[in-house]
């Protein structure tokens, strides 16, 4: 069980690093030079912001709930954001 854990976070680690590079690319390709600090700072505020919350929300829920219960949240949450995001990248590849 723990090998197919890892086998899963191996996949997972893949595919947020295709996401970071398909993010990066954008940003350098659609915003001007001059204000890419600022939208870079602004990525980084918001980031940390959003782990602060979902770290105080998980923090609450693992006092509230089933541990097991946290963990099928966080992997739909995942997948989620994942569909999302490909919806969102494919009408960029159209464009």
């Amino acid at each position: 069980m723990s090998f197919f854990a890892l086998l899963i976070i191996a996949c997972l680690g893949f595919f947020l690093q295709l996401e970071a590079v398909a993010s990066q690319t954008l940003y350098q390709e659609r915003i001007d030079v001059n204000v890419l600090p600022y939208v870079y700072a602004a990525e980084g505020t918001v980031a940390m912001f959003g782990f602060a919350l979902g770290s105080l929300l998980v923090g609450f829920a693992a006092d509230h709930l089933h541990l097991m219960l946290i963990y099928l949240i966080s992997a739909l949450l995942i997948v989620l954001a994942s569909f999302l995001w490909f919806r969102a990248f494919k009408q960029e590849w159209q464009k």
